[in-house]
C-alpha cells in the first residue's frame, strides 16, 4: 500500500503587536526550532528578526523526537508542550515559546519539576525486578542494537533483575498493564518517557552511576 505524506500548514497572520512582544522578550541571538505546521510563520519571523538586527544562530524543523539541542537560547515556534518540554530538558539555556500570539519563557521551576520526576523513575527502576525495554520499529526510532547492548550490560550489573524486550510499531501506554512489568525503559521517541510516569528514557538511565 502506498503512503502519501501531506504537510498540514497552520495559517497564522502575524500582527505587529504580537511580533513586537516577541522581539522584546527574546535576546539578540537566538536559535529557532519550529514544527512543520508553523513553518510559514517561522519563515516570516526569521526574516523579520534578521531585518531588525537579531542574530538567528540556526533555523531547524523539529521532527518527531528532539534528541539534541545547540548551546544557544532557543525559540520554539509551535503549539503544545510535547516538543517544547523535550527541548527544555536538553537545553542549558533559556527556552522561549511562540504560538503566533503569545510569547512565553519556560521557567526554571517547571524544568526542576520534570527532573524530579525523572529521578523518581530512576529510583523505581533500581527497585524493580522485571524490566521491560521498549523498542520501536519505526524508521528513525529503531534502536534494537542499542537496546540489546543495554540489556546485556545491566544484566551483568544486576543479577536479580529480568529484562524483557518489547518491539512495536506504536507504543501505547494503556497496554502496559497487560504485562507483569514493574518498570519500563524506552529506547524510542523520548516523548514516550517524558509523558508517562512508568517509563524511563534510555539516555537518562545512562547518566546514572551505579
Amino acid at each position: 500500500m502506498k503512503i502519501l505524506f501531506i504537510n498540514a500548514v497552520k495559517k497564522i497572520d502575524l500582527n505587529n503587536s504580537n511580533y513586537k512582544n516577541l522581539e522584546r522578550a527574546i535576546p539578540s541571538r537566538i536559535f529557532i526550532f519550529y514544527s512543520i505546521q508553523h513553518k510559514e510563520l517561522a519563515d516570516k519571523i526569521k526574516t523579520k528578526l534578521e531585518k531588525d538586527g537579531k542574530v538567528v544562530a540556526g533555523f531547524e524543523q523539529v521532527l518527531g523526537c528532539v534528541n539534541k539541542v545547540p548551546d544557544e537560547v532557543i525559540l520554539f515556534i509551535g503549539e503544545g508542550n510535547f516538543h517544547s518540554n523535550s527541548i527544555l530538558l536538553k537545553s542549558k539555556k533559556q527556552v522561549f515559546l511562540f504560538n503566533g500570539e503569545v510569547t512565553l519563557e519556560i521557567n526554571k521551576e517547571e524544568k526542576e519539576n520534570m527532573l524530579k520526576e525523572e529521578k523518581v523513575k530512576l529510583i523505581k527502576f533500581l527497585h524493580s525486578l522485571n524490566i521491560g525495554v521498549l523498542v520501536s520499529i519505526k524508521p528513525g526510532q529503531y534502536n534494537l542494537k542499542t537496546s540489546l547492548k543495554f540489556m546485556d550490560k545491566l544484566q551483568g550489573m544486576f543479577k536479580g533483575k529480568k529484562f524483557y524486550l518489547f518491539l512495536a510499531d506504536t507504543i501505547e501506554s494503556e497496554n502496559f498493564d497487560n504485562f507483569s512489568i514493574e518498570s519500563w525503559v524506552n529506547t524510542a521517541c523520548p516523548g514516550v518517557g517524558l509523558y508517562n510516569k512508568h517509563v524511563l528514557n534510555y539516555p537518562d538511565l545512562t547518566k546514572m552511576k551505579f
